[in-house]
């Protein structure tokens, strides 16, 4: 890969949380003060791309995240369906 290739990352942001019990997005790092998880995602791929694109299906929840929001055009068809959204974005 070239030195000078323009990367987009992709981080999928949906999901139910089932196994997990609550939305891992908000889960807090490093203790109360620390980021949310989904916002450290973000954080670590701004250095390394050009644009960060986050799939997630309820964007007004996240006001000052630091990436283009995109919704999940494939609900319930799992982390695949987001992908293919965060793809064609």
């Amino acid at each position: 890969m070239s030195g000078d290739a323009e990367l987009s990352g992709i981080v999928i942001a949906g999901g139910r949380s089932r196994r997990f019990g609550a939305d891992k997005r908000r889960l807090r790092l490093w203790g109360e003060h620390g980021p949310h998880l989904l916002g450290h995602a973000v954080m670590l791929l701004q250095p390394l791309c050009v644009e960060t694109v986050v799939v997630l299906n309820d964007a007004e929840t996240w006001p000052d995240l630091p990436a283009r929001i995109v919704p999940d055009e494939h609900p319930g068809s799992g982390a695949l369906g987001g992908l293919i959204s965060g793809l064609q974005a």
